[in-house]
């Protein structure tokens, strides 16, 4: 109730709020105000644990730059003299700065700033020819670049990784290189946002042989996901989900983090739940009953129990409890 009563005391200073649940953007030119989205219509918060407060408006309306046979254009005219320099796109705008892809060839991918105020170029980044453009709702913005090649890090076990690799562009376009520490059967796949971390997702299943004496047979099928956790610039690690269902990434309906950073990964059978290195798992067909019911909003304890709170786009809320007894697991959903 405290946290509840919290929000809501900052909610009643606020010029701008973020729906939790939708993305939505909704602001007021004074407390007396009623919020309003973008176009125009009234936004009741019905749930102040939904939304937060922004700490600054969106930027202004940016100016519009255009790119024709690699020269950079405003209003269809040079923004200033190039020189060797061929932009193949523009991947993000922000106040004061544009991201480009730049190079002359199709074998030349530089990440690339233009600072308009200056009229200056400048190369951050050379990328592969195998690299993707993440960009979430908020104006973040990600470049996974997996070249081809793999690299050995550790001599005396042959342990092998990906050089793979993120740059981070947050909305005011500060940037982070940031390098992968993900197996080398299991390439980065996918980027995921949630509300303060970049997840970056791969999935490696395949039949290995194991030793004569591991296992009557000596095969097993090994589905492993992963997950590397990037906050704040800074890689947390990896996740590793032994046994994953046998559709790998494809099977993952929802990954939402709650307002304590809390983070939640759904499948149709499967919800894992983590906080920084602290797991719970409930693998039941029970979790097909709160299909919908895809955004995390809370987790609770109680003794040798845990409930999970999940929210539906119409911000209908079901819970969910495992609970452990003497001799099985039961899990309910109400």
């Amino acid at each position: 109730m405290n946290n509840t009563n919290t929000t809501k005391n900052k909610i009643a200073r606020a010029y701008v709020v973020r729906d939790l649940l939708t993305g939505a953007v909704a602001r007021r030119e004074s407390l007396d105000d009623v919020f309003v989205n973008k176009n125009q219509e009234h936004i009741i918060i019905d749930n102040p644990d939904l939304f937060e407060v922004l700490e600054t408006a969106p930027e202004e309306e940016l100016e519009v730059y255009t790119v024709k046979n690699g020269v950079l254009l405003k209003d269809d005219v040079p923004v200033t003299e190039q020189g060797k320099i061929y932009v193949k796109k523009i991947l993000k705008a922000a106040a004061g700065k544009l991201l480009l892809l730049t190079g002359g060839s199709d074998d030349d991918r530089k990440l690339t700033m233009y600072t308009p105020s200056k009229g200056t170029f400048k190369r951050l980044f050379s990328l592969s020819r195998n690299y993707t453009v993440f960009e979430c709702y908020d104006g973040r913005l990600v470049v996974l670049d997996t070249p081809c090649k793999v690299e050995e890090i550790d001599s005396t076990t042959n342990k092998i990784t990906w050089l793979s690799r993120i740059f981070c562009f947050s909305k005011e376009m500060q940037f982070k290189e940031i390098k992968l520490h993900l197996p080398a059967d299991a390439p980065a796949e996918g980027i995921w946002f949630t509300r303060n971390r970049i997840l970056v997702l791969s999935y490696r299943s395949g039949r290995e042989e194991l030793e004569s004496n591991s296992r009557i047979g000596g095969w097993y099928v090994d589905s492993s996901f992963f997950i590397e956790e990037i906050k704040n610039g800074k890689s947390l690690g990896v996740l590793t989900f032994e046994d994953w269902e046998a559709d790998g990434l494809d099977s993952i309906v929802s990954i939402t983090e709650s307002l304590d950073g809390n983070l939640l990964i759904k499948t149709n059978n499967v919800i894992y739940y983590s906080n920084d290195g602290y797991y719970r798992i409930i693998d039941d067909p029970i979790v097909a009953e709160t299909g919908g019911f895809d955004r995390f909003v809370s987790i609770s304890f109680a003794r040798r129990a845990f409930t999970l709170t999940l929210a539906n786009r119409k911000r209908e809320t079901v819970k969910i409890t495992s609970r452990r007894t003497r001799h099985e697991t039961v899990v309910s959903v109400e």
